[in-house]
């Protein structure tokens, strides 16, 4: 099994679209929702996709999904800055600088908390109990 970064934008293209489209209605302050939506929906989901790819390794693995939100990032704004009063914004540029900073270490942390290796302490666990699904 093998996928490109535009093959894995196009498995997730319309959960993207939708979350970057709020720029729209919201602007700028858009960017916090988008990065926490991608973060805690799309990248989960890339990462099981992603993690039967095992052609790849672990750093391969990474980019592939980087590049794939950064590719995300600019078919979406190639589209919104064809709407006049958007053209002049730059949000596609801080927003993939913050989702190229933000989604590496992301990806390593979900890892470690699959595999084990991140421990919450009973008192951090219990006050979260209320937040079990």
């Amino acid at each position: 099994m093998s996928l490109t970064p535009n093959q894995l934008f196009d498995k997730y293209k319309a959960e993207l679209l939708g979350i970057v489209g709020k720029i729209r209605d919201q602007q700028g302050a858009a960017i916090p929702a988008i990065l926490a939506e991608i973060a805690t929906q799309i990248l989960p989901a890339m990462m099981g996709d992603v993690g039967r790819i095992k052609s790849l390794d672990g750093a391969g693995k990474k980019k592939l999904i980087v590049d794939s939100v950064d590719y995300a990032i600019t078919e979406t704004f190639l589209e919104l800055n064809k709407i006049p009063e958007l053209a002049a914004a730059t949000w596609d540029e801080t927003l993939r600088d913050y989702l190229l900073v933000l989604i590496p270490p992301l990806i390593n942390l979900l890892v470690s908390v699959e595999g084990g290796d991140v421990k919450f302490n009973k008192k951090v666990a219990s006050c979260f109990s209320c937040c079990k699904a």
